[in-house]
């Protein structure tokens, strides 16, 4: 089967996460795999390189396409005709991309592919398939914005490949049909991909005081994510414990929106009595060495995800876990035994949790068993013949 993947995100990210995963882990005997980014740019299509079998194709989007938060997407491009006649440029130039390659099948990885690689794969007759990692809902979408999607969903996509139960039913609430929907959690991490000798390598890296016990957040700088909270728990568990280091891993990456946010962030981080407790370490390559050194790994989200891949990957390495746990993340919470919940919005509850963690590393060391545990159970190799099933039923 020759599949032609597109995804309008090359930095690192949850969808970026597990599209490595799927592109490493499809036989290459059976599938011919080519990949269409905006950009040559960011962690996506150097990691794609390194995997034999697929082929990475640069195909400019324009950057303002790019950076259109999701919530208001459609409404720019009705109010701004030049961004519109971009994105007519973007269907355009996908089109004619499908029709040289000739897949079996368009696969499209992100929202905005979603759009774009939809009509691009009309225009060439070519089937598409949507993998998606949003919960679409009134907390991310308005409600034009929801019904637009889910009827362009109706309309191109055969099928929707789902990232959690929460996000299939965001699906079916915006009207697809559930026999169009298919939940597919995340293959596993490959063997090569765990880290060994991470926690003192780390340590000689950011010259952390010795015995430092470290606390984590991964994720893309924005509002939505935490990252101001998590700075006001790490003041408050700071007070007790000082040989404490607070890392936060993930850029501001859309416009103003996260850019803006990223400075509070760090006036947050300025206002603090001594340097280095709390480090910004923006985009990092090695994500998986840090969450493996890490005592704990926090992830305080606002709104509901689609899963949570960075939860995924922390549970994974049997790191402990605080979450809120809103949206797919639930899933693997697996009713609190595998995931410290706490409120959103809740800073006493997120450091009172932090902190009896630190201070318990029995308590600790049982909830990370217990993440990794359940989360082997939901993160296996059964969901690559799923994945592989829902592609060989859309090209029938």
């Amino acid at each position: 089967m020759r599949l032609l993947i597109l995804n309008h995100v090359t930095h690192r990210s949850g969808g970026e996460v597990l599209l490595l995963r799927w592109c490493q882990l499809l036989d290459k005997t059976r599938y011919e795999i080519f990949v269409a980014l905006p950009s040559a740019e960011g962690m996506l299509p150097e990691a794609l390189g390194r995997i034999p079998g697929v082929q990475v194709q640069v195909l400019p989007v324009d950057p303002e396409l790019v950076a259109l938060k999701r919530a208001n997407a459609v409404g720019m491009l009705a109010q701004r005709p030049a961004l519109a006649l971009h994105f007519c440029a973007a269907v355009l130039s996908h089109a004619r991309l499908i029709r040289r390659a000739k897949p079996d099948l368009v696969l499209t990885n992100s929202l905005k592919s979603h759009f774009y690689g939809s009509l691009a794969a009309w225009l060439a007759r070519r089937p598409v398939v949507w993998c998606v990692h949003d919960v679409v809902d009134s907390d991310y979408f308005p409600a034009w914005s929801r019904r637009s999607l889910g009827l362009l969903a109706r309309l191109l996509a055969r099928r929707l490949v789902c990232v959690s139960q929460a996000v299939r039913a965001s699906f079916e609430r915006v009207g697809l049909p559930a026999e169009r929907l298919t939940v597919v959690y995340p293959p596993p991490m490959a063997a090569a991909d765990v880290p060994l000798g991470a926690a003192a390598s780390l340590s000689a890296e950011l010259a952390l005081p010795a015995r430092a016990r470290l606390v984590t957040l991964v994720g893309r700088i924005a509002p939505p994510k935490g990252q101001l909270l998590f700075v006001q728990a790490a003041v408050r568990v700071l007070a007790a414990r000082k040989d404490t280091v607070f890392l936060i891993v993930g850029e501001s990456l859309y416009g103003d929106y996260d850019h803006d946010y990223k400075r509070q962030v760090q006036e947050a981080i300025a206002a603090l009595p001594e340097a280095g407790q709390i480090q910004l370490l923006g985009a990092r390559p090695d994500v998986r060495r840090i969450l493996d050194a890490s005592d704990v790994v926090v992830f305080p989200s606002l709104l509901p995800e689609g899963l949570g891949l960075a939860v995924v990957e922390a549970l994974e390495l049997g790191r402990p876990v605080v979450a809120t746990t809103l949206g797919g993340t639930v899933e693997l919470a697996n009713d609190g035994q595998a995931i410290w919940r706490v409120a959103p919005g809740d800073v006493a509850g997120l450091a009172g949790a932090i902190l009896t963690l630190l201070e318990s590393p029995a308590r600790a060391r049982a909830l990370g068993a217990a993440g990794q545990q359940h989360v082997r159970r939901l993160v296996c190799m059964d969901n690559l013949a799923a994945f592989e099933a829902v592609l060989e039923h859309a090209c029938r």
